[in-house]
């Protein structure tokens, strides 16, 4: 019951169906740490799937829309194995598997850096807002 690096972790059941089925893949794990029981763990046997191409693949709009629509409960949703066990998981070559981790997360940083610039140019907007209206009020327009 304890994590390993490249393990990865779903949200097994919540009172929000949107949530279950999002995953987490774990970095380095410098001591021994557990999960809750609100998640699963699943951890890769071999070399065919990369750890961190698995997980884009488990966050993609598509495959989660799979997970939250096959969660099982009426007040609170669950995920379980068997459900996870249907996903039908493409599995290129592992350079591919690797060249296209590598671009999503290119992409990722992008929008990460994107989105930074987008709130800074809506407070430096509502800043020059406050501005004007100051100045309106103070007649110096």
């Amino acid at each position: 019951d304890t994590l390993k690096e490249n393990d990865i972790l779903f949200v097994r059941s919540n009172g929000n169906m949107e949530l279950i089925g999002r995953s987490l893949l774990i970095g380095k794990v410098s001591s021994k740490i557990t999960y809750s029981g609100f998640t699963i763990r699943a951890r890769l046997n071999g070399e065919v799937v990369a750890a961190k191409y698995l997980c884009h693949f488990l966050k993609a709009n598509s495959t989660r829309r799979k997970m939250i629509d096959s969660g099982i409960g009426t007040n609170i949703k669950s995920l379980n194995q068997t459900i996870l066990s249907t996903l039908a998981v493409p599995i290129p070559s592992t350079t591919e598997q690797t060249r296209i981790s590598k671009q999503l997360e290119t992409i990722d940083a992008e929008t990460q850096r994107l989105e930074s610039l987008y709130q800074q140019k809506l407070t430096a907007l509502e800043a020059l807002k406050k501005s004007l209206l100051h100045d309106a009020f103070r007649g110096a327009l």
